[in-house]
């Protein structure tokens, strides 16, 4: 068995999602959507953290003075992570870009409400 940690995408994130991954899969040019895949990265990573972190501290009631010097943390380590992202994705060949693609479309689970 097989136990999977998921979070839950926006409507907008999970459009965005389906549209770079079709994008990618269709295009003849991968290259000149490489930017758009290393931007949805980001975004999905960054709501990992939204709902691993951030809405659990919420819940929890962690005091400001941690909540804030973690926050900072994070948003210095996104920031660094978007960056490195961007350059690694820009890189990558067409090959590359459409096995980044089809992994990220491979993890898209859909889950009645």
């Amino acid at each position: 068995m097989k136990i999977f940690l998921t979070y839950p995408l926006t409507d907008d994130l999970k459009d965005k999602t389906i549209a770079v991954v079709e994008k990618i899969r269709k295009a003849t040019n991968r290259k000149a959507h490489s930017s758009e895949l290393a931007d949805l990265i980001g975004q999905l990573t960054d709501g990992a953290i939204d709902h691993f972190y951030h809405q659990p501290v919420e819940v929890a009631k962690i005091n400001i003075l941690g909540k804030n010097a973690v926050n900072m943390a994070i948003r210095t380590a996104s920031k660094g992570f978007h960056m490195v992202a961007n350059k690694v994705v820009g890189s990558m060949t067409s090959e590359q870009l459409l096995i980044i693609a089809d992994y990220i479309a491979d993890q898209l689970i859909e889950v009645e409400d």
